[in-house]
């Protein structure tokens, strides 16, 4: 008798056996695609993991995803797998790199390093080196190695990080940090000085490394005079642009602008430290020194060719008669009074001579000369003035070129220079007058074995009406500057407590 019940079993089995083939074919194809590393075959006794070939596919994706170079090395050094952004490291094909020994592209002392990390116990290490590539350059690279062992054997992991980029951007820098005109300073968070360019070692000497900026580079606030601090900028960022003084230990000051600002590592994170530009304005302030003098030369010169002739003619009447008083019999008991006035009247028509003298428009006549021979003619004058107050003068005369200059102002120049001298030394003092050509310049000196000049004088000097003397008028020295400029000459003042000098430089003409 048949069971009615047969074929409807048989039918739930097949659906079964078909629900089963679906699942199989669906894990090989998995397995096929690589989506499958491993599966579990599970028992009543145990469970057994079988691993499957190509299971590392997601590591391999990683691997020529990630930006760095990687390359797996046997015991020997031979390059058993590495993805593209290695072989682009060395500039070679990848099919061309497995195979390579890890020491063909790495110089003799990295090869010993490399070699002593193979043979050692240790499980990573990290240098700093350059990979040679097949055209012969190298490149600056970070590897880090790491051994790991599979099976009996052991295996490195090496991950090579380009440096080219970053070398390039930090030549660059280098570049313009040496090559810049102004002293650029770096200092750490404490304000230490860590670098210097060499136009901050030309001005401010080589021992700044290593020390703290305020205490080797003193600098005044020239709004008010008080002490410059760097560690107010590290706490505020707010210093650029100020004006500053420097004071060289010889006495020399420079006008500086200071610019500092400080350097995070990421925004708004901790301070790193701080990098300082001084710009030297020294000259830009004498210049506006310089105008401002002219400009009262000018104005003074104005004044005397405006008046000088109307003063003078009833000052020549006024002593006219004075002297014919002084020879009437009976202004014979008033004769020293009578001279008094006459001396006092030259000496106001002295003053206007000065104050002629002034003019800009006062006509020279520049011929061409050698200023030796003008030295000579006037060096008895002046050897007897140093006699007669107990100083010696002297020459260093040196062979100079033809210039065109004016004889008579240039002798005024000299004896106004060389008797400030006189009257600025103490006893057996010592003047030297020297010449001597640079390139394009012929140089004279006039110096003095005096005390200096204080340095609150220091930057009136030539102005109008500017004196130390009793008796004298403060014209001498702008008379000698408003010679220098006819002359196309320039004035500059070396000084200090053993002396100082008045160096003039005049162009030398083809």
């Amino acid at each position: 008798m048949i069971n009615k019940c047969q074929p409807d079993a048989l039918l739930q089995e097949i659906k079964q056996l078909r629900r089963e083939l679906a699942e199989a074919n669906s894990t090989l194809n998995a397995i096929k695609n690589g989506e499958v590393d491993a599966f579990l075959v599970s028992n009543n006794v145990n469970d057994q993991v079988f691993v499957l070939k190509g299971a590392d596919h997601i590591y391999r994706v990683i691997l020529e995803e990630m930006q760095e170079g990687y390359a797996t090395i046997a015991s020997d050094g031979t390059i058993l797998f590495c993805n593209k952004n290695f072989a682009n490291i060395v500039k070679s094909p990848l099919e061309q790199v497995i195979g390579l020994s890890i020491y063909r592209l790495l110089k003799p002392k990295e090869k010993e390093t490399f070699a002593c990390f193979l043979s050692s116990c240790k499980e990573s290490f990290k240098v700093e080196c350059r990979l040679k590539t097949v055209d012969g350059l190298c490149v600056p690279v970070i590897i880090s190695a790491s051994n790991i062992s599979i099976e009996e054997d052991i295996l490195t992991c090496l991950v090579v990080t380009d440096l080219t980029e970053q070398r390039r951007s930090q030549r660059f820098a280098q570049i313009i940090f040496n090559q810049a005109k102004e002293p650029v300073i770096a200092c750490d968070r404490y304000g230490c000085i860590i670098e210097t360019n060499p136009a901050a070692v030309s001005m401010l000497g080589d021992q700044l490394v290593g020390n703290d900026f305020d205490a080797v580079i003193p600098l005044f606030l020239e709004c008010d005079g008080t002490r410059f601090r760097l560690q107010q900028v590290l706490d505020s960022n707010s210093s650029c642009g100020s004006e500053v003084t420097l004071v060289h230990r010889d006495g020399k000051k420079l006008n500086l602008i200071i610019n500092a600002g400080r350097f995070n590592e990421e925004e708004d994170d901790n301070i790193i430290g701080c990098v300082v530009t001084l710009t030297d304005i020294t000259s830009q302030r004498q210049l506006d020194t310089e105008m401002i003098r002219f400009d009262r030369f000018n104005l003074i010169g104005e004044m005397a060719a405006g008046i000088g002739h109307e003063v003078r003619n009833p000052l020549t009447t006024v002593r006219g008669y004075l002297q014919m008083f002084l020879k009437r019999p009976k202004y014979v008991e008033h004769q020293e009074q009578f001279t008094t006035m006459i001396e006092e009247l030259d000496r106001a028509n002295s003053i206007i001579t000065e104050f002629l003298t002034l003019a800009k428009n006062k006509h020279v006549e520049l011929k061409p000369g050698i200023l030796n021979g003008t030295i000579h003619a006037i060096f008895p004058l002046l050897q007897a003035d140093a006699f007669r107050m107990g100083h010696e003068i002297q020459t260093d005369i040196g062979d100079i070129p033809i210039i065109c200059y004016d004889d008579k102002e240039i002798r005024q120049l000299i004896l106004n220079i060389v008797r400030n001298g006189l009257e600025a030394m103490p006893s057996k003092g010592v003047i030297t007058i020297k010449t001597y050509a640079t390139n394009d310049r012929l140089i004279l000196e006039i110096r003095d074995t005096g005390t200096g000049v204080p340095a609150n004088l220091l930057e009136k000097i030539g102005t109008p009406f500017v004196t130390t003397k009793d008796n004298g008028t403060g014209l001498g020295l702008p008379i000698c500057y408003r010679i220098a400029e006819r002359h196309n000459a320039k004035i500059q003042i070396d000084t200090s407590p053993t002396g100082t000098a008045f160096i003039l430089e005049f162009p030398i003409i083809d």
